[in-house]
């Protein structure tokens, strides 16, 4: 899905959401966190592309303006995670809101790269450390924070 215009992959990705096992986190080096890593819980979408939420991504030749406006992505202990998404969307002066939600499944590997699964079969890389997860989808790049 992409947020941009026809916003289809996009709102998949916010959930943005990633998820791993327990083993995956034994090749971390001490550098990127202490043993065992502790990555599950919920990430709050921050910014796009440097650009603090609201954050606009739609190109500007679409007829239509998106505006991400929050997120987040809940990684859990057992690999799975899940991801929320709103956004504002004006199209000749009228204004809608919509929240899409959906779940994933993760791994992180020992150079604390994420890979983000989605039940269409897209599938999200980045990078992570204790405070901060930046995943990029169609050349944007999109960070959540603890």
């Amino acid at each position: 899905m992409k947020i941009i215009a026809n916003a289809p992959m996009w709102f998949l990705l916010l959930g943005l959401t990633a998820c791993l096992d327990g083993s995956s986190f034994t090749g971390l080096s001490t550098d990127i966190c202490d043993s065992p890593c502790n990555f599950w819980g919920t990430w709050a979408l921050q910014s796009i592309d440097g650009e603090a939420l609201p954050a606009v991504v739609s190109k500007p030749i679409e007829p239509i303006l998106v505006e991400v406006t929050a997120g987040s992505v809940i990684l859990n202990e057992d690999s799975t995670c899940s991801h929320s998404i709103s956004s504002r969307q004006t199209l000749n002066g009228n204004v809608t809101a919509e929240t899409e939600t959906g779940a994933c499944t993760y791994a992180i590997d020992g150079k604390a790269h994420p890979t983000l699964t989605f039940g269409d079969g897209t599938i999200l890389t980045g990078t992570i450390d204790l405070s901060e997860i930046a995943l990029t989808e169609d050349g944007l790049v999109f960070v959540y924070r603890r």
